[in-house]
């Protein structure tokens, strides 16, 4: 007499990809970095991908006038996030721009287009002055627990001021673009950590 097949039915779920911490705390953290890419008749795309691909220049400059960067993350399916969002941002100039304060922000953007900003305001100096050099801002946002839709974005805002030339680094492969003019880059990579429930 054969025996009989027995279905269980949905397969038990893969945490392969977590490790014991993430599994305890419920949160898993996972890195995406800023790029720049070209579409269309070469208008710039801000971009966070989790993929270390170039970036199309790798860097942005702002000569004499405020800037401000907008890196989006579109989302086919929900996310949800809740904790410490960490962002380590390169930052640089060929000339003596002393110690900039820059400005970060987070947001949720529905459908409809509208930011929701997510966490408070940060801003940051560079441990030390930019003459011809490049420096990291690390920055941390304590986000509540916010889910996103698929449709909308995730949002990360970076601002500097008004100086002579101030350049953004966002090269996810951390190739060296020398964008600050000397030749002490520390990374190239602008990387964003986001604390996804599990």
């Amino acid at each position: 007499m054969p025996l009989q097949n027995k279905y269980r039915g949905i397969p038990e779920p893969n945490f392969a990809s977590f490790d014991w911490y993430d599994l305890a705390t419920g949160t898993g953290y996972k890195d995406f970095f800023g790029i720049d890419m070209r579409e269309g008749a070469d208008a710039v795309v801000y971009a966070l991908t989790i993929n270390e691909y170039f970036g199309h220049k790798g860097f942005t400059t702002f000569s004499a006038t405020a800037g401000e960067i907008n890196f989006d993350l579109d989302l086919e399916v929900p996310l949800t996030i809740d904790g410490i969002v960490i962002i380590n941002a390169p930052i640089g100039s060929s000339s003596n721009i002393g110690s900039p304060l820059c400005t970060f922000k987070i947001y949720r953007v529905d459908s409809a287009s509208v930011e929701h900003q997510l966490g408070s305001t940060v801003t940051a100096t560079p441990a030390t002055a930019i003459n011809g050099s490049s420096e990291i801002l690390s920055v941390r946002f304590d986000v509540d627990v916010t889910r996103l839709k698929k449709g909308e974005k995730f949002r990360l805002s970076c601002a500097s001021p008004n100086v002579d030339s101030f350049n953004w680094a966002h090269e996810p492969t951390n190739f060296d673009r020398s964008f600050h003019g000397g030749a002490d880059l520390i990374s190239s990579q602008l990387k964003i950590s986001l604390p996804i429930k599990i």
